[in-house]
């Protein structure tokens, strides 16, 4: 993901241009992989960010979030989204770059859903960011989707 300079910088936009959405808020990572997205929900004004993810790659994770000075508002925990215990009960927004290749390689979808079944708060205040790629068409979207209802760009 970050060799491919518009998928991150479309990300970036999207959470960078809703940090209304962001500010003060709660926000779950799922799948955080070296934590890019989890920054830019800080930058973008969040609480605090937990990052799950399940590989090796959750190691790097920490070391560039302290790096970059954010080892206080983000927690990093390696391990099952399913199975990992989360510092809080419920959380305001779940990021995910969930989709993977064509659906195939990465796809998270069922562990994003069971995320947001466990830990999303109820309405009127959750909000579940999700960006929609793909490496054959353009634009890049990324869409904001107000407790599973109806998104905009």
């Amino acid at each position: 993901m970050l060799k491919d300079t518009v998928r991150t910088l479309s990300y970036r936009n999207a959470i960078y241009q809703n940090s209304h959405l962001f500010a003060n808020k709660i926000v779950l990572d799922v799948g955080c992989g070296t934590g890019i997205l989890s920054m830019f929900c800080v930058k973008a004004g969040a609480k605090h960010v937990i990052g799950v993810d399940m590989s090796h790659i959750i190691d790097q994770a920490k070391k560039i979030v302290a790096l970059n000075g954010m080892a206080d508002q983000i927690t990093l925990l390696k391990g099952k989204m399913e199975e990992v215990t989360l510092p809080f009960s419920k959380v305001d927004i779940i990021v995910s770059e969930w989709m993977g290749y064509f659906l195939l390689y990465e796809s998270m979808l069922d562990t994003v859903l069971w995320a947001r079944d466990r830990y999303l708060v109820h309405p009127p205040f959750p909000i579940f960011l999700t960006f929609l790629h793909s490496h054959w068409f353009q634009p890049r979207w990324a869409f904001v989707v107000y407790f599973w209802g109806v998104g905009r760009d």
